[in-house]
């Protein structure tokens, strides 16, 4: 195809029509822009292609991890339940309304228990290395960022404020009260005698129960509904 074209020109130097050489030169130049510019669309269209289905595939695994957290706050939730209920035998105890048995172990060991909060942040990690700019949808960009940047980052670094704490009070506690002890599974008192009418030890359990009855409860709550509207946003954007 060069040498043809190169045969064409060299023709009409030969013939002296400059004018008409011209013309060829020019509409030449033209063909040659017009397929760069073919091959730039064509390749900005495959640039598009491959960006749309790394989008997709991002908001899909975005969707399953947003699953996996759900069930793991409603998991939290429902053990909480169970060491808030602890508390309140415990207190019932301490108060003397109800005399001791080694059943209480079992809730002495619960309520000192408290959870780790781990959300699934790998779909969201690999997202920014990417450039979270790759989400299309400027309401969904916002939507992902608040919940990651915002309610999990608020919600990890006041629970694990909160592990610290009781895992130092209850950890100091029950060293000097309890013969052997494995949170969430059972402590032994040294003198279960020893432990009606202690303040300080109801104290420590009340405040606990307040906690996971007020705060957490509702902290998981506010957590698993904002993941869900994220959910729901991502299925709109997969929406054939």
């Amino acid at each position: 195809m060069i040498r043809f074209f190169r045969t064409i020109r060299q023709n009409l130097l030969a013939q002296g029509r400059i004018t008409r050489y011209l013309a060829y030169a020019i509409g030449e130049i033209v063909l040659v822009m017009v397929g760069i510019l073919l091959a730039l669309q064509v390749n900005n269209w495959n640039d598009s292609r491959k960006r749309a289905r790394l989008e997709e595939a991002t908001l899909k695994e975005l969707r399953t991890n947003l699953l996996v957290d759900i069930k793991d706050f409603k998991e939290d939730m429902r053990i909480y339940g169970i060491v808030s209920r602890s508390a309140a035998i415990l207190i019932d105890f301490i108060d003397g309304a109800i005399p001791y048995h080694d059943s209480l172990n079992v809730h002495f060991g619960n309520v000192p228990a408290q959870g780790v909060f781990t959300p699934n942040k790998a779909a969201y990690e690999n997202l920014k290395a990417t450039g979270i700019d790759l989400i299309s949808n400027d309401t969904l960009r916002a939507a992902l960022s608040d919940l990651y940047e915002g309610r999990y980052h608020y919600m990890q670094g006041y629970m694990d404020t909160e592990y610290q704490f009781d895992h130092q009070t209850f950890g100091d506690y029950y060293l000097k009260e309890m013969k052997e002890y494995d949170f969430f599974r059972s402590a032994v008192p040294v003198d279960p005698e020893r432990l009606i009418g202690d303040q300080h030890l109801r104290n420590l359990i009340t405040h606990r129960k307040q906690k996971l009855e007020g705060w957490f409860k509702r902290q998981f709550e506010i957590s698993i509904r904002q993941a869900e509207k994220v959910i729901e946003m991502i299925d709109k954007e997969l929406a054939p």
